[in-house]
């Protein structure tokens, strides 16, 4: 009797935990590669519903899975599914997650290449069929791996050829805003060489020029920048005299006044260039990393102009800042010799 009792106790605590425990399971987190086996027997909504309930983990809670595999899993369905849109963008968090640049570059390249691409999952080159000028060349299938490495490169030979009628008409630009359009164009065009050929040597050669044109550009822009400001800074620290009232302190009427020393200090439209000038160096300053890692070999290229940059725009602040009201017992430091 006494043992039927507790087999009837035990089952009562069994029965009573089995929610809880059949809840935990059910809530168990899906692995890596139950996500990956739920991809490849293609059962493509249940791999978005895993994929949603882990890419939402931060810290120690996603320790065991790698973001980036499962970012490309993400939009490898989406693509599956003709989700254009979706899949593009997984590919650009990808490409944020990748290991290294030859990953983001076929991360990107294959984003660019889902957004040119059609509905049926197809891209279709822009040149001509070599043997027949009158008819276009197949559509490339994007989605099969084989496929789709022969899909960005004709992608890429269609790129090359518009970019570099844009490169060209940069140069021929008086403004390195001619420069800074076709940046975007130049940057994606070397992401799709590098994962086509697994390098940019074309890229660079087609932007070298371009490079020294920016930069001699923007050298002009600065010299021209700190000889304007120079001729500021000087003509705002001439040394005048300042009359200033002396009043009495009970009836406030002027009983004389004392000779104070000031600075001329800038004009009002004076202080609008300088104000330009600030913004304008920071935004060339800013431009720098851009201009050195679209157009440079290192990303190094442009550090000497962004040093110069925050030169002359560091001086141009502190114009533009200076309390010129300021009166002096004794004349103050009169403004620096003209540069040489």
């Amino acid at each position: 009797m006494r043992f039927r009792l507790l087999v009837s106790c035990f089952s009562l605590a069994f029965l009573a935990a089995s929610p809880a425990v059949f809840g935990a399971a059910a809530d168990a987190l899906p692995t890596s590669s139950e996500i990956k086996e739920a991809f490849e027997a293609q059962q493509y909504p249940q791999v978005l519903q895993k994929l949603n309930r882990v890419l939402i983990l931060k810290g120690k809670a996603a320790q065991d899975y790698n973001r980036h595999d499962l970012l490309l899993i993400k939009a490898e369905t989406h693509l599956r599914l003709k989700a254009m849109s979706a899949a593009a963008q997984a590919f650009q968090e990808a490409s944020k997650e990748a290991p290294d640049g030859p990953a983001a570059a076929n991360d990107i390249a294959t984003e660019l290449l889902v957004r040119k691409s059609t509905a049926t999952l197809t891209y279709q080159p822009k040149a001509k069929d070599p043997a027949d000028k009158t008819k276009s060349l197949p559509t490339i299938d994007i989605v099969e791996p084989e496929d789709r490495k022969k899909a960005i490169a004709a992608f890429f030979a269609d790129e090359f050829a518009a970019t570099e009628a844009l490169v060209k008409a940069a140069k021929q630009g008086r403004s390195i805003s001619n420069v800074q359009q076709v940046l975007p164009t130049i940057r994606n065009t070397r992401w799709l060489e590098m994962a086509a050929t697994g390098k940019d040597d074309k890229s660079k050669a087609m932007v070298a020029d371009l490079a020294t044109r920016a930069k001699t550009l923007l050298d002009t822009s600065l010299k021209e920048f700190k000889t304007t400001v120079d001729d500021i800074e000087r003509s705002s620290m001439e040394v005048t005299t300042a009359h200033v009232p002396v009043t009495d302190k009970q009836t406030g009427k002027i009983l004389y006044f004392v000779n104070k020393y000031k600075y001329r200090g800038p004009s009002n439209q004076q202080m609008g260039t300088i104000r330009d000038m600030v913004s304008t160096c920071s935004k060339i300053y800013d431009s720098c990393d851009e201009l050195g890692g679209s157009l440079g070999s290192t990303g190094k290229e442009f550090d000497a102009v962004k040093e110069q940059a925050k030169s002359v725009g560091t001086k141009a602040n502190n114009i533009s800042t200076h309390d010129w009201r300021q009166v002096y017992d004794n004349p103050p430091p009169g403004p620096p010799p003209p540069a040489k």
